[in-house]
């Protein structure tokens, strides 16, 4: 996934670095995108059919600490529905990983 992630991001219109996030507690992001604007993506991979708030602890974190920089959180996930999920006062997308291609 990084691969597509970093060769979609030589395409695209505005500039995007890719990141990954860790704080000292180990709480993670597996992708954060940050456009020209400052303006932060995060992105969790998850092999798992089903999300609960706690696999949200990485995410969370990243949104606290970039406050209002942060835009929003994607999780893919094995299930096979779109749903929203909100955590830390924040609402996070789970997207299914088939929606990939």
């Amino acid at each position: 996934m990084e691969f597509q992630l970093v060769k979609a991001a030589s395409y695209a219109k505005n500039s995007v670095d890719i990141y990954h996030f860790r704080d000292l507690r180990k709480k993670e992001v597996d992708f954060v995108l940050e456009n020209r604007n400052g303006k932060i993506i995060g992105i969790e991979v998850k092999a798992k059919a089903s999300i609960a708030q706690r696999d949200l602890k990485g995410m969370v974190e990243l949104a606290n600490q970039a406050k209002e920089r942060f835009d929003k959180g994607i999780l893919f996930y094995s299930g096979d529905e779109i749903m929203p999920i909100s955590a830390g006062g924040f609402l996070f997308y789970c997207v299914p990983l088939g929606w990939l291609g």
